[in-house]
């Protein structure tokens, strides 16, 4: 598949799809397979955007709060499995943990921002 062309496609979807309020945007592949969701409000993401591999299986859920990342944001392998837990306040990544394509922790990080 064209990355540009399912670029254009996602591009597409989200210019004609901007919300007033609490809406859910969605982009495709050229295929016709969901490629995202975005939940919006007032023109920012909060809740949960979700990305998806090619194939349908979940590549990334992200959690967003007034248009920053918040809480629990997770990454998969395409295999299905973890590959990272991030834990977010305000904006900033506090934590991470790293999963092998087997599903074993390979590290636990945490992360502090001097004000």
């Amino acid at each position: 598949m064209n990355t540009k062309r399912a670029l254009a496609v996602f591009l597409l979807v989200s210019v004609f799809s901007i919300p007033a309020f609490g809406e859910v945007i969605k982009g495709y592949y050229p295929s016709g397979k969901l490629m995202t969701e975005q939940n919006l409000k007032n023109g920012k993401q909060e809740g949960i955007s979700k990305k998806y591999y090619k194939n349908g299986k979940i590549q990334t859920e992200l959690n967003f709060k007034n248009g920053k990342q918040e809480g629990i944001s997770k990454e998969y392998h395409e295999n299905g499995r973890i590959q990272f837990i991030d834990t977010y306040k305000a904006g900033k990544m506090i934590n991470r943990k790293s999963y092998s394509r087997k599903g074993n922790l390979e590290f636990d990080q945490d992360y502090q921002y001097v004000e």
